[in-house]
Order: structure tokens, then C-alpha cells, then sequence
């Protein structure tokens, strides 16, 4: 339930923050925090969102560059944001749960904002796991790919969104493949 609540936020955040805006200046900025590493393909705008939930407030942090019409960008927005729970909730050691954590959060996503899961692929970031999908935005509007990781107790975020007529490409995976955990 809180998964849902937060993933619900972050995408109607996003979906609201979908708006042209003028082109960067294209260079590559490599982001980094104490967890994990991950390249923007231009300067990411930070966000922070206390989230009330039943196990307190859960600290959101969000960092975001949307490339806008001008930048020639195939995308419309690259995404990270992550999330620390308190361990007694969820940590990637109580492999019992982590089923259930990843498909409250991905049937959060889709049932909440009425999205279509087109692809779900369970796999690993190192030793910690992960679920990457493929949602269908508005009946083909566009396409909002995620990987979700949890790693410990951080819960991770990786999200694109793109127009349906040019996903997949070539920048998608280049974001997606930047991604490095911070050994720990």
C-alpha cells in the first residue's frame, strides 16, 4: 500500500512535469550519491518529497532531466528516485517479501493511474533484485520504462518515459546501462 502511494505520487508528478521546455546544452552529466552512480544525458533538477506514511515519514529523493522539444532528444524524461525504508519493512536480505514488495509496487503503478503493464522481466543488480517493466501511457501515447531495485533498504527508481513511435532507443539504454551500485 505505501509502494503504491508512492509510485502513484511520483508518476503523477512526472506526468504533470511532461512539458516542453528549452534544449540543454546535451553534455553528459554523471550524477552520483552514496548508493549508486547513473549518467543524465544533461543537468538533472533535484527533488525532495517527505511522504506521510503508516510506518512514518518516508524521505523521497528525485532527480530528474527532461530534455524538452528542442534538444532533439527521443525521450521526454529520464528519472531516478530513491527512497530509504526502515529495515524492520523491507531489506533485500528478507528474500521472503521482496515478491510481494515489487508487485505491490508495479500493480500501484498500473492499477492506480490506469496504465497497461505491457513487459515485466524479474533479474538482478549485482546481488540485489530488481524488476525492470514497460507501461503503456494512454493507449499509446507513450511508454514509461522502469527498473526497480531494491538494494538493502533503499528502494531505487530508474524511469524513462518516450513517445511510443520512437521507443525502444538508443539513449533509453544508454541511461538504463549507467547505472552502477556503490559497493556496500
Amino acid at each position: 500500500m505505501i509502494m503504491r502511494k508512492i509510485l502513484s505520487f511520483i508518476t503523477i508528478l512526472f506526468i504533470g512535469y511532461w512539458t516542453p521546455v528549452s534544449a540543454q546544452n546535451g553534455s553528459v552529466i554523471h550524477f552520483e550519491t552514496k548508493s549508486y552512480k547513473i549518467s543524465f544525458p544533461g543537468e538533472p533538477k533535484k527533488m525532495t518529497q517527505n511522504l506521510p506514511t503508516k510506518v512514518g515519514q518516508l524521505l523521497m529523493t528525485i532527480d530528474a532531466y527532461e530534455p524538452g522539444t528542442l534538444a532533439g532528444d527521443d525521450n521526454h524524461l529520464y528519472m531516478i528516485m530513491d527512497t530509504d525504508y526502515p529495515d524492520t519493512i523491507v531489506h533485500s536480505d528478507k528474500t521472503e517479501i521482496i515478491d510481494k514488495f515489487f508487485r505491490d509496487a508495479i500493480d500501484g503503478v498500473v492499477k492506480d493511474l490506469t496504465y497497461k503493464l505491457m513487459t515485466e522481466t524479474q533479474g538482478q543488480v549485482g546481488k540485489y533484485p530488481s524488476r525492470t517493466i514497460e507501461i503503456d501511457y494512454k493507449d499509446g501515447l507513450a511508454i514509461m520504462k522502469m527498473k526497480l531495485i531494491l538494494y538493502k533498504n533503499k528502494f531505487i527508481i530508474i524511469q524513462t518515459i518516450t513517445e511510443t513511435k520512437k521507443y525502444s532507443n538508443p539513449s533509453i539504454d544508454k541511461f538504463f546501462d549507467s547505472f552502477v551500485l556503490k559497493a556496500g
